[in-house]
């Protein structure tokens, strides 16, 4: 019980912490983290990199606690403290606005507090039921996120999975499209306008899925492209790239990507007694796999609970949650790795 209290006072900071900053600067900053302990692993540094993993996933700094916290700050901040969630050009529900920091506000910050304690709790819930903590721990982390969100947006009185009419009013249309996932970028608020079109969408997705499989191989990291991933979103939490209104300029968002391929390339390649081709070729064809279906997933979740929503509900932590899971899935099958493989990728929850 020590360390359920430990860690539960910890995230109560670390909710305040993504609260003050703003949610996306703290997953930044996780991403660094990520980085840091890479590196670390990489020169011998073990207990080193061990205590910067359970910085950057932990109930400091982990995006169950940091982010999910931070964007239940910001739903209630546009709610009840508009003038914080105020940015000249963007064009979305101001509750959206994850780039900002909202400052010191002190129901702000007790907002984020309280989201990042449930944040932890459940994440080490769902550990202690599934008694899967290593395999999927990520899993775990993901869907904390996205249940987090839910329930901010019934917590301040948002609509849970958005309204259709409400957000053509915002952006100026009618409610076009034939159902929830077919619609244009000027008849809703889609998470990322430049990465919507599906060719595109699936094309970065296997692009990136393909260097991210080559990296983990040559670092023997599964989290090396992940921390890079995390911390380019830095570009976006300093408005350089992200346009909302627009529908052709941003930065490539791509942790929801290189997670599931790192992981499927890493399971391959370092698990496998054998492979129906070569080692390397095999391993770099299941990144490529995981790649793709973690932006077809980021996608479509993003037009059922994000565009139509006006908090913001984490696309790519739902598509995380479901490729981690088919991966684990197909590895206690035997397809991927050998079974249980993924309880040999270090990762430290907390």
């Amino acid at each position: 019980m020590l360390i359920v209290a430990i860690a539960v006072i910890t995230a109560l900071g670390g909710g305040a912490f993504g609260a003050s900053i703003g949610a996306l600067p703290a997953f930044a900053f996780c991403g660094f983290m990520v980085i840091a302990g890479a590196v670390a692993t990489a020169i011998g540094l073990e207990g080193a990199s061990t205590s910067l993993y359970v910085a950057a996933f932990g109930p400091l700094f982990g995006p169950h606690v940091a982010f999910a916290g931070g964007a239940a700050a910001h739903a209630y901040a546009a709610k009840y403290h508009p003038e914080l969630q105020e940015q000249d050009g963007w064009g979305y529900h101001p509750a959206k606005n994850i780039l900002i920091p909202t400052g010191t506000n002190p129901k702000v910050l007790a907002v984020g507090a309280v989201f990042g304690a449930g944040g932890q709790l459940l994440k080490m819930g769902t550990d202690f039921v599934t008694g899967t903590q290593m395999s999927l721990g990520f899993a775990h982390i993901a869907w904390v996120i996205v249940l987090s969100a839910f329930v901010h947006r019934a917590a301040f009185g948002y609509s849970l999975v958005g309204d259709r009419q409400e957000v053509a009013r915002r952006v100026g249309s009618t409610v076009g499209g034939t159902s929830w996932l077919s619609f244009d970028l000027d008849e809703a608020e889609p998470h990322l306008p430049w990465q919507f079109n599906w060719g595109e969408v699936l094309f970065i997705g296997g692009l990136v899925g393909l260097i991210s499989g080559y990296i983990t191989i040559i670092t023997q990291s599964p989290w090396v492209m992940f921390g890079i991933s995390a911390a380019t979103l830095l570009f976006l939490c300093n408005n350089y790239g992200l346009r909302p209104d627009t529908d052709r300029s941003g930065t490539p968002v791509t942790h929801h990507i290189t997670l599931p391929a790192s992981v499927a390339a890493h399971a391959v390649f370092f698990q496998m007694q054998s492979t129906p081709v070569n080692p390397l070729v095999y391993a770099t064809f299941w990144a490529l796999i995981f790649g793709v279906a973690g932006a077809f997933f980021r996608e479509l979740t993003e037009r059922l609970f994000y565009a139509w929503g006006d908090t913001h509900l984490d696309p790519p932590s739902f598509s995380i949650t479901i490729t981690v899971i088919l991966l684990v899935l197909l590895s206690n099958l035997g397809i991927i790795g050998a079974p249980n493989a993924y309880q040999s990728i270090t990762f430290h929850p907390y």
